[in-house]
Parts: structure tokens; C-alpha cells; sequence
């Protein structure tokens, strides 16, 4: 979990104005292994900032991810989670419980798409989602 301490630097770092919902909005983010949806964190901040509008949250959200300090991939089914971006990772999710677990593997970190396949992108990163069922889903019978 990446510390208060560090988003504060990080927000001096570049000019941005610390704020008690800026920082309730990192802290949600930085719990372990959460990789929460925008209403999954409205709902959150909602109780210590009752008066913040869900905008808000998404403006917040999306400024973190411009300055590098958040990021944000999406499941099949089309959900969006955010995370503090920390070192490049991927993902496992369980089909079942949703769980979401961080994987650390370079060669993923790695992949390149051949220039036919690419059709003119500039591709500047990636996200490898792996799909399955964890060892509790999986122990039930799915």
C-alpha cells in the first residue's frame, strides 16, 4: 500500500492542491488489493463527504490517472476499477467471486503487438487480464 506520505510528495511534486477529499480518495485506493469502481469509491467518500457530488470523484479519479499517479483497466464485462499505479502489473479475476488479484511478471510487462496487427496505433501501454476461478470458487465447484 502506498503510504500518505508519498501521494503527499508526489502531489507538492506537481503543484496539486492537497485535499482532505483528494486524500480520502487516495487512501480508498491504496487499500490492499481493493481495485475499486468510481461508485465503489463514491459510496466510501461518501460518508465522510456527504456534500461531494460523484462528478467530483471522477474528475478527481481521472486527474490522478493524467499525473501518473493512478490507473485504471477494464474487465470483459466492460467495468472500470481504478488502483494507485504502482510498479507495471496485470491481473487475475475470478468469474465467480470477482476477486482481483495483482500479478508482477516481467515478461508480460513485455508483450509487443507486431505493426499489421497494430493497424497505425501507437500503443504507449498494456493491460493483460487473466480470467478464471481462484482456489476458493474453484474447491466449490464454480
Amino acid at each position: 500500500m502506498e503510504k500518505a506520505s508519498g501521494f503527499i510528495a508526489k502531489c507538492r511534486e506537481r503543484g496539486l492542491k492537497l485535499t482532505p477529499q483528494r486524500l480520502a480518495i487516495h487512501k480508498i485506493l491504496a487499500a490492499k488489493a481493493q481495485h475499486p469502481t468510481i461508485n465503489e469509491v463514491y459510496e466510501r467518500i461518501k460518508k465522510d463527504y456527504p456534500s461531494l457530488s460523484l462528478n467530483t470523484v471522477y474528475k478527481t479519479l481521472q486527474l490522478f490517472i493524467e499525473l501518473g499517479m493512478a490507473s485504471q483497466f477494464t474487465t470483459k464485462e466492460g467495468v472500470i476499477r481504478y488502483e494507485i499505479k504502482i510498479q507495471p502489473h496485470h491481473h487475475i479475476l475470478c468469474l465467480k467471486c470477482r476477486r482481483i488479484n495483482d500479478i508482477f511478471d516481467s515478461s508480460l510487462d513485455k508483450l509487443k503487438v507486431s505493426p499489421p496487427l497494430k493497424g497505425g496505433f501507437e500503443i504507449i501501454r498494456h493491460d493483460v487480464i487473466f480470467y478464471g476461478y481462484c482456489s476458493e470458487c474453484k474447491q466449490e465447484g464454480r
